[in-house]
């Protein structure tokens, strides 16, 4: 089967109702469950493997920070792309030493090709040094390329390669992260910091955090300078009703809040800004280039496109329906202000009348004048 029994460490966190650990008092993982467990068991099955959930020692989804490293589970994964690059640097470098003893050995100096065309050149800067690859990665020149073919294909390889890994690389970390939509509770960020009223948090170690930390002026600056954190939305939920503050987290999360919440009171509690910071999609992160990631990819579709995914989300969340409407029309909530709108039927009716009313004493003065003319 696709991949043979392989055991895979996955990357994972508290995610209320996608993933939840239960740990026993030395912090030791005991259980898990949750949508993305049913999912992973559901996967081990089809695609032949077996796996364990591995935590981040700092708790954290995962932010790129200013040194390049990164954290959380983003952050595990990131490693590992440095692991395999560095195996990689590492392989290239004995290929190219062994390349340039053969060509010392039995090269167009020793068969008699032409000399004039490497007068003067030493024979390592004719094939190929060790620090070329070094500075080819952290984007610096070559000064003196390689002379003989073997070595101009070995480093123009290295060169597509570097140029593709530095321009897309943290593209695709951000691509694999999950950030899921996020609103906050007033209709923009703006509303909410002209109000002044209502404190806000951030959720800790997500993309948002990195996201508003990395601002350096304007509503995203004023946004993180004045956040609190807390670590995740969903068991801040009590908190936030009673101490009545915002939190920027995702939507799935906030509509989640409320459909439990309307489950134990009947009542509607919490409010989803219209606007949206951005939107992204869920997904599994992988180290980059992978080979199970295509297997994955597969049954992903076949879920989305089966519309598993879209029911676990609407079971989860079925409640919130009668919440996600416009404040005052809830529920159980009859008082009704009305509005010119709401008479517009007869205003319409009155105007008719006017209308019909102006066109009949058109008339009947016409046909009056006319009769005293007669006369």
């Amino acid at each position: 089967m696709a991949l043979k029994g392989q055991h895979l460490r996955v990357a994972a966190g508290v995610w209320n109702p996608w993933v939840l650990m239960e740990h026993d008092q030395q912090g030791r993982l005991v259980k898990s469950t949750g949508i993305f467990i049913e999912f992973m068991d559901m996967f081990a099955q089809k695609l032949n493997f077996t796996y364990s959930l591995v935590e981040a020692a700092d708790g954290e989804w995962g932010r790129i920070l200013p040194n390049g490293s990164t954290t959380g589970m983003i952050g595990l994964c990131h490693r590992r792309v440095w692991i395999a690059l560095s195996l990689a640097v590492l392989g290239s470098m004995v290929l190219g030493v062994a390349m340039r003893w053969f060509v010392q050995q039995w090269g167009p100096l020793k068969s008699g090709h032409n000399l004039q065309e490497f007068r003067g050149k030493t024979w390592p800067l004719l094939t190929f040094e060790p620090v070329w690859l070094i500075r080819l990665l952290l984007l610096e020149g070559v000064e003196i390329p390689p002379m003989i073919l073997t070595g101009r294909l070995f480093m123009g390889t290295w060169m597509l390669a570097t140029l593709i890994l530095s321009s897309a690389y943290q593209g695709v970390l951000t691509s694999l992260l999950a950030v899921p939509k996020v609103v906050i509770p007033v209709d923009s960020l703006q509303d909410l910091v002209n109000y002044g009223k209502i404190p806000w948090a951030n959720e800790y170690g997500t993309s948002l955090h990195q996201f508003f930390g990395d601002a350096k002026s304007g509503i995203y600056k004023t946004i993180n300078d004045k956040a609190f954190l807390v670590t995740a939305c969903y068991d801040e939920r009590h908190r936030m009703k009673v101490e009545k503050f915002a939190i920027l987290c995702d939507f799935f999360s906030m509509k989640k809040i409320i459909s439990d919440d309307y489950s134990e009171t009947g009542q509607c509690n919490y409010y989803i800004a219209k606007e949206s910071i951005w939107a992204s999609s869920f997904a599994f992160a992988f180290p980059k280039n992978s080979s199970i990631i295509p297997h994955f990819d597969k049954l992903v579709t076949m879920m989305k496109e089966g519309g598993l995914i879209s029911r676990y989300r609407q079971q989860l969340t079925s409640n919130a329906t009668a919440c996600m409407v416009k404040p005052g029309k809830e529920d159980g909530i009859s008082t009704l202000v009305l509005s010119l709108s709401d008479f517009g039927g007869i205003f319409l009716l009155c105007l008719g009348g006017l209308v019909l009313g102006a066109i009949l004493l058109t008339g009947e003065l016409a046909t009056s004048w006319a009769k005293k003319r007669d006369y």
